[in-house]
């Protein structure tokens, strides 16, 4: 009877482990497109979250006498410096240090002075890349509003920024524009 038993036993083992393989194969299976299901879900939920981002940059309407906000900055600052990917984070730390500044500034406010001095702001930009110094979109932001004005505005810009930038500028300096 011992003999019987073993010799059926054996006979079921290969049964049995075939068993467990195609339960172990379809649970695999299982988690697997399960993976798959949440990783296109979160992939969506990301290009959702982007495409709404850029949308409110986009549609966000600012009156021309509404104070600057994060918002307006970001459209306005893009149109200047399409290349640069502004941190989100940064920009609206940046808008705050400007508004502490300058609590009246506004998006056309802003735009005005990027339009008419960043010109001159990066010729001192490239002067300044010839010392191996460079600065950032932010910093030639601060320059362009400390050059619409000076008095005002100087606390844009650190000592040694303000007195380099002021040495440029002036008509006795041979790096000055013209």
């Amino acid at each position: 009877f011992q003999a019987y038993n073993l010799r059926g036993s054996r006979a079921r083992q290969p049964w049995a482990t075939s068993a467990l393989f195609e339960l172990a194969d379809q649970e695999f299976q299982n988690i697997r497109n399960e993976t798959t299901t949440l990783e296109s879900s979160s992939k969506q939920i990301l290009s959702d979250k982007t495409q709404t981002s850029e949308m409110d940059l986009i549609t966000h309407s600012v009156a021309p006498d509404e104070p600057l906000d994060v918002f307006s900055f970001l459209r306005v600052a893009k149109n200047y410096f399409p290349s640069y990917q502004f941190i989100e984070y940064k920009a609206d730390g940046f808008v705050s240090e400007l508004r502490e500044v300058i609590p009246e500034l506004t998006a056309s406010d802003l735009d005005s002075a990027l339009g008419s001095n960043l010109s001159m702001v990066e010729e001192y930009r490239a002067f300044q890349s010839t010392r191996g110094n460079s600065l950032n979109p932010f910093t030639c932001i601060r320059h362009a509003l400390y050059f619409t004005n000076r008095d005002s505005y100087q606390a844009l810009l650190f000592e040694l920024q303000r007195k380099s930038f002021d040495e440029w500028l002036t008509p006795t300096s041979e790096n000055a524009p013209d």
